[in-house]
């Protein structure tokens, strides 16, 4: 995975997919996690950033989700910190869609998920409510951002406070 320690601040490039359904969005968290992000991972060295996340959905959701990548949508250079540690990270945030007959579709049930030995929650979340849910999501921009989403690729610098 592309992930560098560099005079005490980590870089990270991340392949993130969106995934929106009759208003509402599939976020995710670690369980070691009190926040929200898109699900996603870290890229491969020779890997494409589509293929990354490929890769990362087959190993989150399972076959079964039958998800698809789609369209780029942002590509998000964000700057934060995590656990007092500086953090730059570029962001390649694609489109993507669930099979037809995909368990994950249920928006009434927090599904659940893996990642190594992490067990990871995906739910459902209305957009138009995303602003007034007492929800941590980062970047904290997609609270925004996902309720107009781009007709072409966007480039976007994002400074995020502490997480």
């Amino acid at each position: 995975m592309i992930s560098l320690d560099i005079a005490g601040a980590r870089f990270n490039l991340r392949a993130a997919g969106v995934c929106v359904q009759d208003g509402f969005v599939l976020l995710h968290r670690a369980e070691i996690d009190d926040w929200f992000s898109l699900p996603g991972g870290r890229v491969e060295i020779g890997e494409s950033t589509a293929d990354a996340l490929q890769r990362e959905l087959l190993e989150e959701l399972g076959p079964e989700a039958g998800a698809q990548v789609g369209p780029l949508l942002w590509i998000i250079e964000n700057h934060f910190t995590l656990e007092g540690k500086p953090q730059h990270e570029i962001g390649f945030y694609y489109q993507f869609t669930l099979g037809a007959a995909s368990p994950w579709r249920d928006r009434e049930r927090i599904h659940r998920g893996h990642e190594g030995h992490l067990t990871l929650f995906f739910q459902w979340f209305p957009l138009d409510a995303l602003d007034s849910l007492p929800l941590p999501l980062y970047p904290s921009l997609l609270r925004r951002a996902l309720r107009d989403l781009p007709a072409t690729p966007q480039h976007i610098i994002h400074r995020d406070g502490a997480s």
